[in-house]
């Protein structure tokens, strides 16, 4: 499962420079979308620029939403001691496969744990690594319980409708129509 390494080690300024510069035709091609001038944008998210024409934390959140690039989130998160995992909506999928994924997930994570500590030490390196599988991990249970939560809404929904179903034919049975 890919998703934006939250253990990157980028500022917040760093992150959002990297996010406007990277977008594929970079911040002129950026700012046309966002409505704004490009020069501007380029100079809101200059990593020196500290003044009151730093990038909001509105412009942010749009820019983070239209580039799907989500390294502001996760630098923010990280400078805060939090990670951010993306929260997924579910559709019709296997659950068995979804299953199988978090499993794989978890042993992923416990081998880079074990694999940290065979020389009973932990480097940074692997610190990072470590936590880079703990987060997919985290992001592929959370694939798992938006799946059987899904499973769990639809369930309601045939049972309203059955019940619906039942009173009408009741009413038809009542009224000698059946």
């Amino acid at each position: 499962m890919k998703f934006d390494d939250p253990n990157q080690a980028l500022s917040v300024r760093d992150a959002a420079f990297h996010t406007v510069h990277d977008y594929p035709g970079g911040a002129m091609a950026l700012a046309v979308r966002l409505g704004v001038n490009g020069m501007t944008l380029s100079h809101q998210v200059n990593p020196n620029n500290v003044g009151k024409h730093s990038l909001s934390i509105e412009k942010a959140t749009e820019i983070q939403a239209l580039a799907q690039d989500y390294r502001i989130l996760h630098s923010m998160a990280r400078e805060l001691g939090h990670v951010a995992i993306k929260v997924d909506q579910a559709e019709e999928e296997n659950v068995m496969a979804n299953i199988a994924d978090t499993v794989r997930e978890f042993s992923g994570y416990l081998t880079s744990v074990t694999d940290a500590l065979a020389d009973s030490r932990v480097t940074d390196n692997e610190l990072r690594e470590i936590d880079a599988h703990l987060c997919e991990m985290v992001q592929q249970a959370n694939q798992l319980r938006a799946t059987v939560a899904h499973m769990n809404q639809q369930l309601k929904k045939r049972v309203v409708d059955l019940h619906t179903q039942g009173k009408a034919i009741s009413t038809k049975i009542r009224k000698g129509r059946a």
